[in-house]
């Protein structure tokens, strides 16, 4: 009896060089810091293939990646900048995050197992020094940290898998926004109080507070941003 055989087609290499790419430039891109000051972050393809060992054709594959999800765009006359929203833009971001975040809050309260709910709890317990994890140039990485711990751990556990496919790359975004408002004195202890707040909520199971107070905060941001940030605009 013959056995059956299975076709294989060569092994596209100028799709793994582009994917190669489109990772080493999304982390690039994530961990930086766009609304610390106002002139435009540039990509340069010709650098970046340098840099990267490869041609300008799998960067330029990446690059058009990065624009679908609303990372990069193409300026004419002035090549790929990263994207940075407009005040209203970034207003409309946190509601949609403050919708999002809010029910998976409420999921991972009602639904997460006992000993998630006290990993999380006591995670949220321990103290937290926003001035003493502040970073260079008076940022406080760490308040935005803090309040991305909250996010990950409900996103990674409410049992909804879409909630986390349509935060994925807001998530960054809101890193981002969360370190704009991180200039605000107050920030570090209004993650404080919302972080003890929420392993309160959470340690009760209940889901209606988890849920409000997240909400509450990410309103509170938005209005935040509104008033006190001109930009970017």
């Amino acid at each position: 009896m013959g056995s059956l055989k299975v076709e294989l087609k060569p092994l596209d290499t100028s799709h793994t060089l582009k994917m190669r790419a489109y990772q080493s430039l999304k982390s690039s891109i994530e961990a930086m810091d766009p609304y610390s000051h106002r002139g435009e972050i540039r990509i340069d393809e010709r650098e970046i293939s340098e840099r990267l060992g490869i041609s300008r054709t799998p960067v330029r594959e990446a690059l058009i990646l990065l624009e679908h999800e609303g990372f990069v765009r193409t300026v004419p006359r002035r090549g790929v900048v990263v994207v940075r929203k407009t005040r209203s833009e970034i207003i409309d971001m946190i509601i949609v995050w403050a919708a999002l975040e809010s029910m998976s809050a409420r999921l991972f309260a009602a639904c997460a197992s006992d000993g998630e709910i006290a990993a999380l709890a006591s995670r949220l317990r321990q103290p937290f020094d926003g001035a003493e994890a502040a970073g260079e140039a008076g940022q406080a990485p760490g308040a935005a940290d803090g309040i991305m711990e909250i996010h990950d751990a409900f996103v990674g556990a409410s049992g909804c898998g879409m909630i986390g496919e349509l935060t994925k790359n807001l998530r960054v975004q809101m890193r981002w926004i969360n370190r704009l408002a991180g200039h605000a004195a107050d920030q570090a202890a209004r993650v404080a109080v919302l972080r003890h707040g929420m392993a309160e909520a959470i340690g009760n199971r209940d889901a209606g507070l988890a849920g409000a107070l997240i909400r509450d905060h990410n309103l509170g941001l938005a209005g935040y941003i509104e008033k006190n940030c001109d930009f970017p605009d």
